[in-house]
């Protein structure tokens, strides 16, 4: 399959997609990468590298708020405004201060000699922003460092220089994480590491790093929906037969699979929708296309175009992400089974106890579900796909989990991680590490 790249005009990073998306994209002003040899090394360290740089720098000067202050002492800090919404939850906003490490995302910068100081002497062991983040970090003073990008690097050199400090770090894994682990996780310090199930544990216990406490504790966003849903919503459970969780259908860097591989993963991709769809208009079942991206992104027409590139079908509609109404966990909840391919929210129904399909045919390496059994299909066969369903219908949920061989290697299903959070956050505040 044939893929072009683009550069995210947003966050001037590198995007590759299907070459008959590349006219969308054109016209949301994306800039084409050149495919001439050299040329389009050169457009790739330009974008990604001089003009991010720049473009930060300009907006900081024109548009961002600078305080000439030292920020104020809190309680907590939350690391990244990525995914950071739902870890606000777990505070009043008075307990938290939010540090936006992304070039895009920093709209104020505070300002006084005690930062700048630290900052040049610094200067030529990390960068000026990561010094900028440890100086900021300091003077906040925080209990607790917090983040829900857990494979984030700054936020093991931070966590990593105030280790000895009376700073306890906390990282809760946002998503999928591959077996063979990138060097993001190599040589990393954190006190507490809130994992979605036993899979995480098998990965991380061979690996060169420093986790104080490894706890399999499952997914804090799917805690989090099921306690917004049984307190405010008013949803209808089993609603539709099945949910379709849509996986990404570009990549967002370099060192991502391309060429077979790539094509693997795409078919895998739309395979999962197409046999859904067919399955539900053959004994007319409720259906629900769970999308990946957000409600509110001029991307969603783009994916609504890769499926329909592929599905004969065109009789179907997307149902896009609101997150802060936790839009696709609102499909998980109504839905009685939840189909996917590589999708974390594969393993997060089962906190809202939902039959799950892992449909894997690829066979990717790093990319794999977290145990086998009932819950996963290996073959591309359409009529396998429909026995399996129909199995999986037949079976009480009880009966269904013992088909399962380590349902715990999924998710852990008998931990309740925003009341844990909470009450431990809440303690430790008064207590030293």
């Amino acid at each position: 399959m044939k893929h072009n790249q683009f550069i995210d005009p947003k966050r001037n990073t590198l995007i590759t997609i299907p070459d008959y998306l590349s006219e969308y994209f054109i016209n949301l002003k994306y800039p084409a990468i050149p495919k001439i040899f050299l040329l389009n090394k050169i457009y790739i360290f330009y974008f990604t590298k001089i003009k991010r740089k720049i473009s930060f720098y300009l907006k900081i000067i024109l548009k961002t708020d600078i305080k000439f202050k030292t920020p104020e002492k809190k309680k907590y800090l939350i690391f990244d405004k990525e995914q950071s919404e739902y870890l606000e939850l777990l505070f009043s906003k008075k307990d938290f201060f939010l540090l936006k490490n992304r070039l895009e995302d920093i709209d104020e910068i505070y300002l006084n000699t005690e930062i700048i100081i630290f900052c040049l002497r610094n200067i030529f062991k990390r960068s000026l922003r990561l010094n900028y983040l440890i100086i900021i970090t300091k003077l906040v003073n925080p209990k607790n460092i917090l983040t829900m990008i857990d494979n984030s690097t700054d936020f093991y050199i931070i966590s990593n220089y105030f280790k000895k400090d009376k700073i306890k770090s906390i990282a809760v894994q946002n998503g999928n994480r591959m077996v063979d682990l990138p060097i993001t996780y190599k040589n990393r310090f954190v006190h507490y590491y809130y994992i979605i199930g036993d899979y995480e544990k098998k990965i991380l216990k061979n690996k060169d790093e420093t986790i104080v406490n490894l706890k399999s504790a499952g997914s804090l966003k799917a805690s989090l929906a099921k306690k917004y849903f049984d307190e405010y919503a008013d949803l209808k459970n089993d609603y539709y037969d099945l949910c379709v969780i849509c996986d990404p259908y570009y990549f967002t860097n370099e060192k991502e699979l391309l060429n077979t591989d790539y094509n693997l993963i795409v078919e895998n991709i739309y395979k999962v929708a197409e046999y859904a769809l067919r399955y539900s208009e053959k004994f007319n079942k409720k259906i629900v296309l769970s999308g990946k991206t957000q409600a509110n992104s001029n991307l969603k027409h783009a994916e609504e175009l890769f499926y329909k590139n592929y599905i004969r079908s065109k009789n179907f509609n997307i149902s896009f992400n609101n997150r802060k109404n936790f839009g696709n966990y609102k499909n998980l909840y109504q839905s009685k089974i939840i189909i996917g391919y590589s999708s974390t929210m594969l393993r997060e129904a089962f906190a809202f106890n939902k039959k799950v399909l892992c449909l894997d045919f690829a066979n990717i390496p790093n990319i794999e579900f977290a145990s086998d059994g009932i819950c996963l299909l290996k073959s591309k066969s359409y009529d396998l796909f429909e026995k399996r369903i129909e199995l999986i219908n037949k079976l009480s949920y009880e009966d269904y989990l013992s088909q399962i061989n380590d349902i715990n290697s999924i998710y852990n299903v008998d931990f309740n991680l925003v009341r844990y959070l909470q009450q431990n956050l809440k303690e430790s505040v008064n207590d030293e590490i």
